[in-house]
Parts: structure tokens; C-alpha cells; sequence
């Protein structure tokens, strides 16, 4: 499914016993996850919360199913940053192999493919980037959210987060390519998460 990386072990973390479908149980879950690096715990918190904070508002329009799916997939979204910290495989693709493995099969593929992970895993030389059929919807909604939401969790723009990778990798690295390539799905969730006014009779 991935590309060859001889002697590449990733992190061991065991899932849930029980309750994989309650966010309580992955919040403790992630917590210990991200001990070490508090920052991503709180990015995956915010958007979680703001995915979560949208049911009766922005995002009321989604049947219950879809919902539980985004809300899920909004705090579980960068679980592959644990699993594997070093970064050496694309986080979104580690993440939704590991979910598809305890049974979250609605859920993986919002990981697999948010916020420019295809065009990260097709640079990296992974495999089988059709195996997860995702909801072009929730992944543009997931998008949104996560590339609008900064690293401790604070609200941002779309302009402010290129100008952070940027910042961080150059104007011709990588991140910011692939930003720039998949901008447009970002802008779509955007327009997902406007209010919507009730059609008159």
C-alpha cells in the first residue's frame, strides 16, 4: 500500500477497547497520544470542536450519519502524526490504514484524503491511492476546518496558513505546492460551512 521503506517501524499504539465511536473515549486516547507534543493535541481538539459547535449552525443541512462521520474524522484527522511522528509517511494515509484496521471504514477515508494528503501521498510514492472512496463533501468541509484552524488551535485564514507554510518551508517547498493545489478544495468546504437560509414556501 505504501512505498518501501526498509526498516521503517512506526510507533506501536494500541486503539480503544471499547467506545470507538465516542469522541470522550478519543479525547483521553489522543491526549496520552500527543503527550509529547501538546501543540497537535490542541489543533485536533479546535477542530473537532468547531466541526462539532456547527451541527445546529453551519452545518445542520447533514443528515446524522454524515455528521458522526465528519465529527469523527475532524478529531481522529491528524491521528497518523502519533502513530508515526517522525513524518515519513504521508499522516493522512497512516492514519486511515489504522482506522480501516479497528473498523472506522466511514471514517478512514476523510483521513486518508483530507487537506491535500493524495497529492502528499503521490509525491511519496505511495500505492493504491484509490483504495479509500471518500465523501468529496465531508472531505472538503474537513479541509476547510483543518487548514483554517492553527497549530494551538487558533482560528485562521486560508491566506494566513500559506503564509505560515511559507514561512516555515520556503516558497517552493513542497507543503505550500500542495496547499496551493488543493486551495480550491478548502474554498469549497468554506462555502459548505456558510449559513444557509430556509428555502420559502
Amino acid at each position: 500500500m505504501h512505498a518501501d521503506r526498509p526498516g521503517r517501524q512506526l510507533r506501536s499504539l494500541a486503539a480503544p477497547r471499547t467506545g470507538l465511536r465516542d469522541a470522550g473515549t478519543w479525547l483521553h486516547w489522543l491526549d496520552e497520544a500527543f503527550a509529547s507534543t501538546p501543540a497537535r493535541m490542541w489543533h485536533s481538539r479546535a477542530v473537532w470542536h468547531r466541526v462539532a459547535s456547527g451541527r445546529r449552525h453551519e452545518l445542520r443541512w447533514l443528515d446524522d450519519d454524515r455528521f458522526e462521520t465528519l465529527e469523527l474524522a475532524a478529531l481522529l484527522h491528524d491521528i497518523g502524526r502519533a502513530i508515526d511522528p517522525e513524518n515519513l509517511e504521508p499522516h493522512g494515509f497512516v492514519g486511515a490504514r489504522f482506522l480501516d484496521d479497528i473498523g472506522l471504514h466511514d471514517v478512514a477515508p476523510l483521513v486518508a484524503h483530507h487537506s491535500g494528503a493524495l497529492e502528499e501521498a503521490r509525491d511519496r510514492g505511495v500505492a493504491h491511492l484509490d483504495m479509500w472512496q471518500a465523501d468529496p463533501v465531508l472531505v472538503e468541509v474537513l479541509t476547510y476546518v483543518d487548514r483554517t484552524t492553527g497549530p494551538h488551535g487558533e482560528s485562521i485564514t486560508l491566506d494566513e496558513r500559506r503564509a505560515d507554510l511559507v514561512a516555515r518551508y520556503g516558497v517552493d517547498g513542497s507543503p505550500v505546492r500542495w496547499f496551493d493545489e488543493t486551495v480550491h478544495v478548502a474554498q469549497a468546504g468554506a462555502a459548505h460551512c456558510a449559513p444557509r437560509r430556509a428555502l420559502s414556501a
